[in-house]
């Protein structure tokens, strides 16, 4: 059966530089089980609308797949439709996040006949199988479908427990140095390639969703990690990774096994991650750092204690900012992000939220806090929600308030963003210390010249001087942090196509 999987842009007005892992997981599972796979990469291209009709006018496929976060709702409301004109037979496949949280939408607002529920890997394979076949749906675990009008959910499917089994994910038919070029332009001409080496998290925080990849966290093996890492050292020449996990830290004796792999191996990568605080101490700090670690991001989300035990994120703050203050001492460049608008949120705790970052120096970022379809705290304010629909298709920009979930107006609760976020910045800027640790990070991920720009467009509103400097030079050069769309190649058909102490316990 040939397969036809498509790329959705996640953000249609920035170019790629994020490869999409989920499909690639797929490409891999396809191929073993003997079908045939091609890809129409719109996020890589970026092909238009109208390019994109094109296409898949000329596409010959027995099967198409696509999907991924529920943010892509809007594209796919677009793109299903299009897919059913010129291809009325053929199935329409939904996987990943959105086909998890919201398949009642995707069966009555697109043109979706399937969705695949939970890891997707071996559903794609037995479905193909099926249809190939014309074997009953309905033997096929780990879905649902359409059927004379109604919607047929079959077994669930049992998550794969040794991840280690799973083939490395296959690259070949996207364009990647087309993404590995638009990274460079904003990591200091780094050659990254994503990687994971976790599935699911024992978390239960009341605005997350990662249903699909269950609850239970199952881990890689060091050693499968590392012959990974050198697949994509021989095969793309990199020299950096991106780890997507939510928790990378989750499973200490791993992470602690593959940094001592990557040190006695001399794998020279450079690599960020996304943790929490209180997962790290002094000593596995400077082994991350010795292994090529620059860069850890925490969801901090609030620095108010009495939020986070409202999010049930399980985080002490006290104990956190112990852990921050060491791993700034130890040169580890570090990012926070926080959300304003939980409820329960008021003047109160926006303020302890803002000494906490003054307090510790964290240069952090602010969203709103969103209720996404599949979360606890959506269950808990959907009744404010007149049209599922039309809400679905506004999420998307982390940055815009969707649901004001406080006694603040929407108007103060933006102004209040504003004004943290300029006071933030205030403070930040006017303390060298500060300053100093910024102009590293910017200077480990971005390099000399577009540390100089980049540090002189933050503080031309602090420093005279530089703003005769931004004005005089930096306003006529682009802004490469601001990645624009680009025109798709006139070749591009050559691709065509638990809390968790559980979890901890049990890794000690």
């Amino acid at each position: 059966m040939k397969v036809l999987l498509i790329n959705c842009p996640v953000r249609e007005r920035a170019p790629p530089y994020s490869l999409n892992l989920g499909l690639a997981y797929l490409i891999s599972f396809l191929r073993k089980a003997k079908h045939k796979v091609e890809v129409l990469d719109i996020n890589g291209y970026r092909y238009s609308r109208e390019e994109v009709e094109e296409k898949i006018k000329e596409l010959k496929y027995d099967m198409v797949c696509t999907g991924g976060l529920i943010t892509q709702y809007k594209y796919l409301k677009f793109l299903t439709p299009l897919l059913k004109k010129y291809h009325p037979d053929k199935p329409v496949v939904i996987g990943g996040n959105i086909a998890n949280e919201i398949p009642h939408l995707l069966f009555v607002h697109t043109s979706t006949d399937i969705v695949m529920l939970g890891e997707a890997e071996e559903t794609i394979c037995e479905l193909a199988d099926a249809l190939e076949k014309g074997t009953p749906l309905k033997n096929v675990n780990g879905m649902a479908y359409k059927e004379n009008g109604k919607i047929i959910y079959t077994a669930p499917r049992k998550i794969i427990e040794n991840i280690d089994t799973i083939p490395f994910p296959e690259w070949d038919l996207f364009p990647v140095e087309e993404y590995i070029n638009n990274y460079k332009k904003v990591a200091n001409n780094y050659r990254a390639m994503p990687m994971i080496i976790t599935r699911g998290c024992p978390f239960v925080c009341k605005f997350c969703y990662h249903s699909f990849m269950g609850d239970k966290a199952r881990f890689r093996s060091a050693d499968n990690i590392i012959a990974e890492m050198k697949h994509l050292i021989e095969k793309y020449k990199i020299n950096s990774i991106m780890f997507y996990d939510d928790l990378f830290l989750l499973n200490r004796k791993i992470v602690e096994e593959l940094c001592n792999k990557m040190i006695e191996q001399k794998l020279n990568l450079k690599w960020n991650c996304l943790t929490r605080l209180e997962m790290l101490d002094e000593n596995l700090i400077l082994k991350m750092k010795k292994a090529g670690c620059i860069f850890i991001s925490y969801g901090m989300e609030s620095g108010s204690q009495t939020i986070l035990d409202n999010m049930r994120k399980g985080i002490n703050l006290q104990k956190a900012k112990e852990t921050y203050n060491r791993v700034k001492k130890l040169g580890l460049i570090t990012f926070g992000t926080f959300m304003i608008g939980y409820p329960g949120e008021n003047m109160k705790t926006i303020r302890e939220t803002v000494d906490y970052c003054k307090e510790l120096g964290l240069p952090a970022e602010f969203f709103f806090a969103t209720p996404y379809p599949g979360t606890s705290l959506y269950e808990e304010w959907k009744h404010k929600i007149p049209d599922e629909d039309k809400y679905v298709e506004s999420l998307g920009d982390v940055y815009d308030l969707k649901l004001n979930m406080t006694d603040f107006s929407d108007e103060e609760l933006i102004k209040i963003r504003e004004s943290i976020e300029q006071e933030l910045r205030k403070y930040c800027y006017s303390r060298p210390w500060i300053v100093a640790r910024l102009i590293k990070y910017h200077y480990l991920q971005w390099g000399i010249k577009n540390t100089v720009i980049s540090s002189l467009k933050k503080l031309y509103n602090f420093i005279p001087f530089a703003k005769v400097l931004h004005s005089n030079y930096i306003r006529r050069k682009p802004d490469h942090t601001k990645m624009q769309v680009q025109k798709a190649p006139a070749t591009a058909d050559q691709n065509k196509l638990e809390y968790a102490k559980k979890a901890a316990t049990a890794n000690a």
